[in-house]
């Protein structure tokens, strides 16, 4: 079943976390400053992690609360986010880039070995032995496995409307829900982040959501002593996922 866009209102002050100054991430700033500006976002700061240092805003046309970090996108996210694996967290709303490598799958992967002190933790990534079934579903060089429910090109700002703009027909389905299905019958633990539409095709995941999903993953190991998650960064009509195999060591 299709499940309603959330909006998400930004508390007082916090930070859009935005990956890179390429395609996505330069326009998701200028989105988002647009819709601070009509009063459509809630005022927050807004930070670039962008690792070319060779890339910037044009001298004198910085916006408003924004700052640019010139580092490795996954490093600049591990030290914002792992210190609070036990409990809190910060003031981020992530904004995913839909071209970028899978950065949620990586930081899981590094918050697994880094949950239990003392104790080593062995994970390895593996391909998915059978896809799920999706009309569109290929497997990357990164042997991530990319789904969607569109055989065809989605406007670059589509917000997942109800009634979809190519089949002029309501959505009948939910990447969510097929991921966990998909998950369920496979045996392993779904760790789904899910960002929803915020602003004109802007999608933003609180860090107090991805970080709860991510304590999830590591109660499971925890219990468990070994698992395989599936990892996946979802819409309602496409996602990007893959499997962790885990051993926590004793």
């Amino acid at each position: 079943m299709y499940l309603e866009r959330m909006t998400i209102t930004p508390r007082d002050r916090e930070t859009f976390v935005i990956v890179g100054l390429r395609d996505f991430g330069a326009l998701h700033v200028q989105l988002l400053r647009k819709g601070m500006t009509r009063g459509l976002v809630a005022p927050a700061d807004i930070l670039v992690i962008e690792p070319d240092t060779s890339r910037s805003f044009p001298r004198g046309e910085l916006p408003p609360d924004t700052r640019i970090v010139h580092r490795d996108v996954l490093e600049v996210l591990v030290d914002r986010w792992l210190p609070f694996l036990e409990s809190g967290a910060p003031r981020d709303l992530f904004v995913p880039d839909p071209l970028a490598p899978h950065l949620l799958f990586e930081v899981f992967r590094r918050s697994l070995v880094h949950a239990f002190t003392g104790r080593p933790v062995r994970c390895v990534q593996r391909q998915l032995d059978e896809p799920p079934d999706t009309p569109y579903s290929t497997r990357l060089p990164s042997d991530m496995q990319a789904v969607s429910f569109a055989t065809w090109t989605c406007p670059r700002t589509c917000i997942e409307p109800r009634i979809c703009p190519a089949t002029r027909s309501t959505k009948t389905w939910d990447m969510s829900e097929t991921l966990r299905n998909f998950a369920e019958e496979h045996n392993l633990f779904p760790v789904l982040f899910y960002p929803k539409e915020l602003y004109y095709g802007v999608f933003a995941l609180p860090a107090v959501e991805l970080l709860r999903t991510i304590r999830e993953g590591i109660n499971h190991l925890e219990e468990h002593g070994s698992a395989e998650f599936l990892v996946a960064t979802v819409s309602a009509c496409h996602g990007l996922a893959g499997k962790i195999a885990a051993l926590l060591e004793t």
